[in-house]
């Protein structure tokens, strides 16, 4: 989810976020073009105050959540993320194929859609 910020607004508000692997467990699903599924997941846990400098303040200006009725000075909310990732493998790498254009890097596509959000503490004007 993004949060939209109106131009006059920008620079009023200030965001912390934190990643938390947790337990990795890794599934490598190998697939027939050569290269491998990855699943993992992760908590991305953001915390959003209605003043710049990661503290909150006066409610001039606030945050609001649609999961939460009223204005709010900060917000903390956890996103739990499951990523998939396709990634080339080694033996995909042995075979040989067509070189790459100079400063062509390998891609990894990551899929990382699939999400809960929770609300996990506010502070309320």
């Amino acid at each position: 989810m993004a949060f939209a910020v109106p131009d006059e607004f920008i620079g009023q508000f200030s965001k912390r976020y934190a990643a938390n692997p947790g337990p990795v467990s890794v599934d490598l699903i190998p697939l027939a073009d050569g290269r491998a599924l990855a699943t993992f997941d992760v908590t991305v846990h953001r915390t959003l105050y209605n003043r710049p400098g990661y503290a909150n303040g006066p409610c001039g200006t606030f945050v609001t959540l649609s999961e939460v009725p009223g204005m709010l000075r900060q917000a903390d909310v956890d996103w739990h993320v499951h990523v998939q990732a396709l990634i080339p493998t080694r033996e995909a790498a042995a075979v040989p194929t067509p070189s790459p254009a100079p400063g062509a890097t390998t891609q990894v596509i990551v899929d990382d859609s699939f999400y809960v959000r929770e609300v996990t503490d506010t502070v309320p004007c």
